[in-house]
């Protein structure tokens, strides 16, 4: 049981008291062999604990039951009072911090059972045998429950106040109201029919001066074979036998209020062994997590809102052993949990993120640190005692020690400690810790790319865009696009509100156009090199159909459309040749003689758009403009596979790794097309396929492609630079384009996941890849940057 010191004990001859550093700081004998002590609990004021003692009965085989009280304040474990119950199992429970609770039994009505609420005096008296301790007259008794049971004998009992039951606050300081008024919670144990077995709940009045026969307020059947109560006082655990399943161990959590709650169940399907008198467990629960324990060598540790096993946790019983017999969640901290079996050690567990709490202390406080022998790499860890040297020894520590306390260090506990002094900075680049570090954060399957560790640590975690620097709230819908510029000066995006937005240096909105109005919307965006216009893709929604048109909207005439053509497959987002042409893709069935795929060159002229009117012109009244020369350069056989995205590159930007296939009569005007072609067929392939066009060829004809690469599964974007990023329903992911792992997933946090598709797009800074801009169904662009970046800003 957790107190400001701790206290466990089974099959034990003697009580353990520990303090704060997990260190022992009195023990006692309380019964001599064979007895045993296989209970103990603290009073609210931590100055007093009971114990439950078996000791062997006046007639053999029989066995008596003693509760006795032990003073902690004194500066030893002193035994002050005791009383013997005929009821052999029952452990007895803290009333208030001079009163404890214990059952008997009248003469005159051996069917009934009485609870008796025991307040002791402290006369400071030594006793010289358990005997004089009982026959003491310093414990005044009153009865303050009442039950007729004649088959059944009381094993546990709990108290909690009567307004924690009716929803009051709870127990979270720790000390129970003055109210007079509880709920005593009790294991009645039938040992005729063990399907009749009960936990019961009564209200009772310690004030009461005539207490009568009760009827519980709630019953639950049950095999219990043992429970503890919560910290707050809310919960009760309960661990015991599943009468549905024989010799099935489960693991209950049960609310303590005035409705009939469904109970959590965790278990599995551990068997029992045995059932007698000495084979009982003792689970606890936290808000989020519970352990129990089973008659093996594990502890198992369950979150209780997806109730998964976490971990187990092994004390490595050797022999025959029963197995652990107890747990206890610390009352403040549930990422402290502590452990007692029969292989006579108490464990201290606690979660990673303690550990590197007390390693900090450490650095920077010389404190004394009870960790050294990590058993796990689980969630919850094993700890045992160790006390760190004083301040003056520091330097005198060995480099197996340094290391071993430095792997519970993070990256920046790990970057403090090597500004301590030289040793401590040569010891702490050591490529095994940043290894392990790496393995933490980026996983087991991890490889290395750089020369070192912690130079590719560094990379991904203080390198990598991770970090949200800005948000951006600008369209009213969806977003469906965003690009840089290609100085990385200018931001543009699009969406399905028919908008779009232009962000300058610092995200200061500079333009913004409703481009169409919904339905129709804006589904892609692109900058020319020179950064003075934009390329659109707009659907428009029509009573007579959709149709796709390419639109030029010029950035320093204030943002208005300049151009449009109409595009013969609706989903070929089209791109840049150059600052003044554009990219479309046509059949033109009407003025050539063939119906082959063309890829037409569309270059267009500026108008004089000094006049308001035309500013403003919609959007398809531009189709029938004559500023808009078409020329076709490339030709495809119309087969199966339609376009839908386009990407051109110089074709000496192909072959710069390849100085052999240069020509001396290589041009500016060779290009060569990438074409991401989606079959006809619902479940066909998808291709990317690379052709070599020469953009001034007066009489293209049907080329062959230079590459092909099919892809078996679904293609829903292409960008041109090499990405490392895609995305999930709500977050963009970001890969390492040399591990292959995933470094982080930044999230969007969309309304309703149900309905909006997740993100939409995301673009690198084509000058920085340590600067990211997404956008996602939630209407916002968002910025990341490295923590690199962050702390340049």
């Amino acid at each position: 049981m957790w107190g400001r010191r701790h206290c466990k004990g089974k099959y034990n001859k003697r009580v353990w008291k520990y303090g704060n550093k997990i260190k022992l700081l009195f023990s006692r004998q309380v019964v001599d062999d064979p007895d045993e002590v296989n209970f103990v609990e603290f009073n609210q004021a931590e100055t007093h604990l009971i114990a439950h003692c078996i000791t062997p009965g006046e007639v053999f085989p029989c066995l008596d039951g003693i509760v006795m009280v032990l003073s902690i304040h004194t500066g030893a474990l002193c035994p002050v009072a005791a009383r013997k119950s005929p009821f052999v199992p029952f452990r007895g429970t803290w009333l208030a911090n001079d009163t404890f609770l214990y059952a008997n039994v009248l003469e005159d009505f051996p069917d009934d059972v009485q609870f008796r609420a025991c307040k002791f005096f402290n006369n400071g008296s030594e006793y010289s045998s358990l005997n004089d301790l009982i026959a003491e007259e310093n414990v005044e008794t009153k009865t303050v429950l009442q039950i007729n049971q004649p088959d059944s004998d009381p094993e546990y009992g709990k108290v909690i106040d009567w307004s924690q039951w009716n929803g009051g606050p709870s127990n979270d300081s720790g000390v129970l109201a003055e109210t007079k008024e509880k709920v005593l919670i009790l294991y009645l144990n039938n040992f005729g029919q063990t399907n009749e077995n009960e936990l019961r709940f009564y209200k009772v009045d310690l004030d009461s001066t005539d207490p009568v026969i009760l009827e519980p307020i709630r019953t639950i059947k049950m095999n219990c074979s043992g429970l503890q109560l919560s910290a707050d006082h809310r919960r009760i655990t309960v661990e015991g036998h599943n009468w549905r399943v024989e010799d099935d161990v489960i693991t209950m959590v049960i609310r303590l209020e005035n409705t009939e709650s469904t109970p959590e169940i965790y278990g599995e399907n551990q068997p029992m062994e045995s059932v007698t008198l000495s084979t009982y467990f003792f689970p606890h629960v936290s808000p989020d997590y519970v352990a129990a324990e089973s008659d093996r060598d594990v502890i198992f540790l369950w979150d209780r809102t997806s109730r998964q096993t976490i971990s187990k946790l092994s004390h490595r019983l050797p022999g025959q052993k029963n197995g652990v017999s107890a747990v206890a969640f610390h009352p403040r901290d549930q990422e402290v949990l502590v452990t007692v079996a029969d292989d006579c050690k108490l464990r201290a567990w606690m979660s990673r993120n303690r550990l590197n709490s007390i390693a900090t202390v450490l650095f920077f406080m010389y404190k004394s640190l009870p960790i050294i022998d990590i058993l796990q790499s689980e969630r919850i860890l094993e700890l045992s005692s160790f006390e760190l040297p004083m301040e003056n020894d520091w330097e005198n520590l060995t480099d197996p020690i340094l290391l071993s306390v430095f792997s519970y260090l993070n990256f920046h506990e790990l970057n403090n400690a090597s500004k301590s002094c030289k040793n401590w900075y040569r010891v702490t680049q050591d490529e095994s810790l940043w290894r392990e570090l790496s393995f933490r954060y980026l996983g087991s399957r991890f490889s290395r790319h750089d020369d070192s560790w912690k130079s590719e640590l560094k990379r991904l975690t203080y390198h990598a865009p991770v970090h949200l620097h800005q948000t951006c709230e600008s369209h009213v819908d969806e977003v469906y696009n965003v690009c840089f510029s290609k100085s990385g000066k200018y931001i543009a995006t699009c969406g399905l509100d028919g908008n779009v937005w232009l962000f300058g240096p610092n995200t200061e909105l500079l333009h913004s156009r409703q481009v169409v109005d919904p339905p129709s919307y804006v589904n892609y965006v692109e900058f020319n090199e020179a950064e003075t216009h934009l390329l659109l893709n707009c659907m428009i929604k029509g009573d007579t159909g959709d149709q796709c048109l390419l639109a030029v909207m010029s950035i320093e005439k204030k943002f208005a459309v300049i151009a449009a053509r109409q595009s013969w497959f609706p989903n070929f987002r089209g791109t840049w040749l150059n600052n003044d042409t554009f990219l479309n893709a046509d059949v033109l069935a009407y003025f050539f003689s063939n119906d082959n795929i063309k890829l037409v060159a569309c270059t267009f002229y500026e108008e004089d758009l000094d006049d308001p009117f035309l500013l403003e012109r919609p959007l398809l009244d531009r189709l029938s403009d004559n500023n808009v020369d078409l020329r076709s350069f490339l030709e495809m056989e119309r087969d199966e596979f339609r376009p839908h995205f386009v990407k051109v590159i110089d074709w000496s930007e192909w072959n710069r790794d390849s100085p052999t296939k240069r020509t001396e009569d290589s041009n500016d005007n060779e290009k060569v097309v990438i074409l991401f072609q989606r079959s006809l067929e619902w479940d066909g392939v998808q291709r990317i396929v690379f052709y070599k066009a020469d953009i001034d060829s007066e009489t293209p004809s049907v080329t062959d492609p230079i590459k092909t690469i099919f892809i078996n599964y679904g293609c829903t974007g292409v960008q041109l630079s090499a990405d490392h990023s895609g995305s999930e329903q709500d977050a963009a992911v970001i890969w390492d384009r040399h591990s292959k792992c995933v470094i982080s997933k930044l999230p969007h946090h969309l309304q309703d996941p149900a309905t909006q598709n997740g993100v939409s797009a995301v673009a690198f800074h084509p000058r920085d890849q340590e600067i990211l801009v997404s956008v996602a169904d939630d209407c916002k662009l968002r910025i990341w940057m490295s923590a690199n970046r962050t702390r340049h800003l």
